[in-house]
């Protein structure tokens, strides 16, 4: 069994009543998919859930498999999973599945990263690192695409003039803050923001200069045209010294 296949089989067992969950891990929902969901939420290392799974169960799993294992092994046998799920049959257009045009392939790439913390921070190193082979690597398996990363970060850098004037109007006022908080070292906040903690957003409107004079600016407000998309990343890649090129070639939006 490769690592990914003992981490579904644990995540299961969790979920359906007979394996007890690791130290650390809280079991919270009352079906099998709001549990899913909860444990998927609080596993950010897929090696050492794994790990303390077996330790628990006494079960020794040879280190091989855990030096196998890549966190694109993820994400390909996620997207070999949303295939499955999501399967339309030949030659019926999206509009008659009541479905949304296709994405754009950087669309798709986010929304594979996004789906689990640890791809996160994977792709933030990688682009510190600047290892380029590495991103197209990782591209490919989450978005079937070539992905040029100078284009792509160039996307994410300008993310709101794709956006309605809701959300460019929203992404501009929180980019401020968020660059104001991270020029005074305030990580904790900035974290505790982004995590989408409603006190922590109601205290800080009340003394943010950015937000005291827009009567728009509502947790649900933010919830909607920031927390919702991937700003978020956008902040913890400025956060890790990440910086988006001002020019680039146009990338079509189609």
């Amino acid at each position: 069994m490769t690592l990914w296949e003992y981490y579904l089989q644990f995540i299961g067992e969790i979920c359906e009543g007979i394996r007890p969950p690791p130290a650390g891990i809280t079991l919270e929902g009352s079906t099998e998919t709001d549990r899913a969901l909860s444990l998927r939420e609080q596993v950010t290392d897929i090696p050492a859930f794994v790990r303390a799974c077996a330790d628990e169960a006494g079960l020794t799993i040879p280190q091989e498999v855990y030096a196998a294992f890549h966190l694109e092994d993820a994400l390909v046998a996620m997207a070999g999973l949303c295939a499955e799920t999501e399967e339309v049959p030949p030659n019926f257009p999206d509009e008659a599945m009541g479905r949304e045009p296709p994405l754009h392939p950087f669309d798709i790439f986010m929304n594979s990263i996004l789906l689990d913390e640890g791809l996160v921070a994977y792709l933030i190193d990688i682009l510190q690192r600047q290892d380029w082979l590495a991103f197209f690597k990782l591209s490919q398996v989450a978005a079937h695409a070539d992905i040029d990363p100078q284009d792509f970060l160039y996307w994410v850098g300008h993310l709101e003039q794709y956006g309605e004037e809701e959300e460019r109007a929203c992404a501009v006022l929180m980019d401020a803050c968020f660059a104001r908080l991270l020029e005074e070292d305030k990580r904790e906040l900035i974290a505790a923001l982004l995590s989408g903690d409603q006190t922590t957003f109601e205290l800080f409107r009340c003394e943010a200069p950015e937000l005291q004079q827009v009567p728009a600016a509502t947790y649900d407000w933010y919830c909607q045209y920031y927390l919702s998309g991937v700003y978020p990343l956008r902040v913890l890649m400025r956060c890790g010294g990440i910086t988006f090129p001002e020019k680039t070639e146009r990338i079509s939006e189609s």
